[in-house]
């Protein structure tokens, strides 16, 4: 595995300019946006970052680099790990330069308050929209190649958000919203949230790991 992630690092390494400029967007965003600029440069820099890592998965199908890989020493169910631990490890990374960031843009505009506890609750959340983006591309661009798993994995989000918008209009979102069980994650301390959130995010890890070593054996034989 230490190969697989020296390899990956290095093709990250190699993608400094545009990570550089994707720091820059979110910190203009936040200077003209103000205090409600948060939100945006976390979820941003995670998208981002989880953009980058189904990118490495494209490497490796262009050119027939599969069959090279594998006649590797390297395992199928080696390669999936490596690859679900560095999604996480960019979800995490991103979530950390969103902090910078927002601390930076602090002394920059007087609207932008940093306060290092609601920013943990924002990263924890922004590092498992990261998990659950990552889990959800990797299967699909392993199966279906980079462009076409793309495409299934937008009208699958599409989906999501005309299901978000029917729950909705049926008021179930705000019933939601009230319930008791929401309320009582909403007054969660950090610790108690981070732990849920890590609970999640394996539960989302494993099924992913799942569904790609699945889709990797129907691509290899």
């Amino acid at each position: 595995m230490k190969g697989l992630w020296v390899k990956d690092l290095l093709i990250l390494a190699s993608q400094w300019k545009l990570l550089i400029g994707f720091i820059l967007i979110a910190g203009l965003n936040g200077v003209i946006s103000g205090g409600g600029s948060n939100i945006f440069v976390f979820f941003f820099m995670v998208f981002f970052f989880m953009s980058l890592a189904t990118t490495l998965i494209a490497y490796e199908q262009q050119n027939n680099g599969y069959d090279y890989l594998f006649t590797l020493p390297i395992k199928r169910s080696t390669y999936i790990w490596e690859k679900q631990l560095i999604m996480v490890t960019l979800a995490v990374f991103a979530s950390v330069i969103s902090i910078i960031v927002v601390f930076i843009l602090s002394f920059l505009e007087a609207s932008i308050i940093f306060n290092l506890t609601n920013l943990l609750y924002l990263a924890f959340g922004a590092t498992l929209f990261g998990c659950f983006y990552g889990a959800l591309a990797m299967p699909l661009i392993i199966r279906f190649g980079s462009e076409n798993g793309r495409i299934v994995m937008f009208g699958m989000v599409a989906l999501f958000i005309v299901g978000g918008v029917l729950i909705e209009k049926t008021n179930l979102f705000s019933g939601i919203l009230q319930s008791g069980w929401f309320q009582q994650i909403t007054q969660l301390t950090i610790l108690p949230f981070a732990g849920l959130i890590l609970i999640l995010m394996a539960l989302i890890i494993l099924i992913s790991a799942f569904a790609s070593q699945r889709s990797l054996k129907n691509v290899l034989t």
